[in-house]
């Protein structure tokens, strides 16, 4: 029997997370699982899920393929949006699952939003803090 292929998100060293292949499980605890599951809703979109049908940001069909200053603002507004249903959505998952303090999601905010034309790509900074008080600003490339 094969091993199945599981999708991870690993930080670079500017802490950019990007997507790898493995076949091995890699387990993440704490403030790293929170931001793997923040990631994994800015990418995914909302009617992909199995379970949770409405769970998701699908962030690249919100942004515009190229910049223009007169774009940036409705896109800012489009992901500002987005995320705040994003945490709504954690929030909402996580109740009565009994997850540790370090787990659990107590506020999710847009930092920034930049298009990078060299690589044709938008990156979206996000700032994710748990319910134990730690913070970390994490990049999304889009």
């Amino acid at each position: 029997m094969a091993k199945k292929d599981i999708q991870v998100l690993t930080p670079n060293e500017h802490n950019y997370l990007h997507r790898t292949s493995t076949n091995v499980s890699v387990v993440v605890t704490g403030i790293q699982k929170l931001i793997q599951e923040v990631t994994m809703g800015i990418i995914k979109y909302a009617d992909r899920g199995l379970f949770h049908t409405d769970y998701g940001v699908g962030i690249d069909k919100k942004l515009p393929s190229t910049f223009h200053s007169t774009t940036e603002q409705r896109a800012i507004s489009d992901v500002t949006a987005g995320i705040n249903k994003l945490k709504s959505d954690i929030m909402t998952s996580q109740t009565g699952q009994g997850l540790d303090q370090d787990e659990m999601l107590r506020d999710l905010r847009l930092l920034d939003l930049a298009f990078d034309i060299a690589q044709s790509a938008w990156f979206v900074t996000v700032s994710v803090s748990n319910m134990a008080g730690e913070e970390q600003e994490s990049i999304v490339q889009v």
